[in-house]
């Protein structure tokens, strides 16, 4: 396991599912361009100040009645999802009728979006997408990269965000596209004694 980010990894202070062979860097300038990209948008989630704060988006998330193109926020207490029609949320209701910093963060999605970040982190680490969903979470005072599973894809990779390069830390809970409504929303499979 690298120490390039030892923070995150004394933060945790328990032994985590690592997935075998671990996501590692394969294109050094998808991975300078993706750094870059996540750098700001986590130094404007860090001026929210407040916590959990989780942007989410899925090329494909799987849903029960079909794949679409997937959205998702979460500020504090405060969530919504771009949806089918049978969800409970309005995305675009709930971002207007909640706090303005949920439509701040929606603006860090949205650029994050325009920016290509789904397909530059494709390419940093080599995964393909089928149902996976690409989270940037701020929790605890860290921030975390959530690449993981919506139904039949395994990966519930997380990884580091903060000091060069993102650092691959171990797995998530299976489904985050439904655990990022959790507190905390980002909870990590532990080895077992």
């Amino acid at each position: 396991m690298s120490d390039s980010d030892p923070e995150h990894f004394s933060r945790l202070g328990v032994a985590v599912v690592r997935a075998s062979p671990a996501p590692a860097i394969s294109d050094q300038s998808a991975h300078a361009r993706l750094h870059a990209l996540l750098e700001v948008a986590r130094n404007d989630l860090a001026d929210f100040c407040v916590e959990p704060i989780v942007v989410a988006a899925s090329p494909n998330r799987f849903n029960d009645i079909y794949w679409f193109n997937w959205r998702a926020i979460r500020l504090g207490t405060f969530f919504t999802e771009h949806h089918d029609s049978c969800a409970p949320f309005n995305y675009e209701r709930d971002l207007q009728a909640g706090p303005e910093k949920a439509r701040q963060a929606r603006k860090v999605l949205d650029r994050l979006e325009s920016q290509h970040w789904r397909d530059l982190f494709a390419d940093s680490f080599s995964l393909a997408w089928h149902d996976q969903v690409l989270a940037l979470v701020q929790q605890d005072g860290l921030h975390w990269l959530v690449f993981a599973g919506s139904n039949l894809s395994e990966e519930n990779h997380v990884f580091a965000l903060g000091n060069w390069p993102i650092t691959y830390i171990g797995e998530c809970i299976d489904r985050f596209d439904w655990e990022m409504q959790q507190s905390p929303p980002l909870r990590f499979q532990l080895l077992e004694d």
